[in-house]
């Protein structure tokens, strides 16, 4: 069985339960219950929040777990602004340690498309796409080791 998320104008993503599983032990939070608004004034004025049951807070910029972006966050291009926003997004929901691991990967699926300059996000997208990026490294260190090992074998 799977759980599929969607966020409006992107197409869906498939989460397999083991995957969602796995992952949900390190979540912070139940991802239902949290959202992220963004909202962009003008050039210089960008505010990000996050609402867990109602209750709104800025969202951190987390610059003592990597400092991308010392002047806040940014959305619509995968330049430091999005990285530093994915980055707080992911420790907000995974903590720091987890977040290294697939910020990058999130900001190019969630943070790089927004056009827009108010934009929400609910957590169930957010953790999908953590989720996908985790399942993905996952993936890809098997493909390494496999590699490595193949080579070691042949020789």
């Amino acid at each position: 069985m799977s759980n599929d998320y969607q966020r409006e104008g992107s197409l869906p993503m498939r989460v397999n339960d083991q995957d969602a599983n796995r992952l949900q032990s390190d979540a912070l939070i139940d991802p239902s219950r949290i959202v992220f608004v963004g909202q962009r004034r003008d050039r210089s004025s960008v505010s990000v929040d996050v609402v867990v049951d109602g209750a709104r807070r800025a969202l951190p910029l987390r610059l003592e777990i990597r400092n991308h972006s010392p002047t806040g966050f940014e959305w619509g291009y995968p330049g430091s602004g999005p990285a530093q926003l994915a980055l707080a997004i992911c420790a907000e929901m995974i903590g720091p340690d987890g977040a290294e691991r697939v910020y990058q990967q999130v900001k190019e699926k969630l943070l790089v498309p927004i056009a827009a300059n108010d934009w929400t996000l609910c957590g169930n997208d957010v953790f999908a796409a953590i989720v996908a990026a985790s399942t993905a490294g996952d993936r890809d260190r098997q493909a390494l080791k496999e590699r490595a090992t193949g080579r070691q074998a042949k020789e």
